[in-house]
């Protein structure tokens, strides 16, 4: 009498693991929501489009994405060499330029 004896190999491989998604939109803002809150109160400094920089404590982001700050001072660069504008004329400054005249 023959006998046959088969072997049968089975490879199991792993599971697919499932790959770390991109984090989404609403993690990101998430983020920046939670970086926001850390930041509330403190003291910052912005500079602004124009060059003026303020500095003053954070409170709050408007709708439109305004920084609001309190207790703001605001600096700007002045150009050294440049001569001041002349004043504008005001109710306490005397106008000897006016065409009245004064005959006693």
């Amino acid at each position: 009498q023959t006998s046959t004896m088969t072997t049968t190999t089975t490879t199991t491989s792993p599971p697919p693991t499932a790959s770390p998604s991109p984090p989404s939109a609403s993690d990101d803002n998430n983020n920046l929501l939670h970086t926001i809150h850390l930041l509330l109160g403190s003291k910052l400094r912005v500079t602004m489009t124009d060059g003026r920089i303020a500095r003053g404590n954070f409170v709050c982001l408007d709708r439109l994405g305004n920084i609001i700050l309190d207790n703001v001072v605001e600096y700007r660069k002045v150009a050294h060499g440049i001569p001041p504008p002349p004043p504008t004329g005001g109710a306490d400054e005397d106008d000897d330029d006016d065409d009245s005249t004064n005959d006693d």
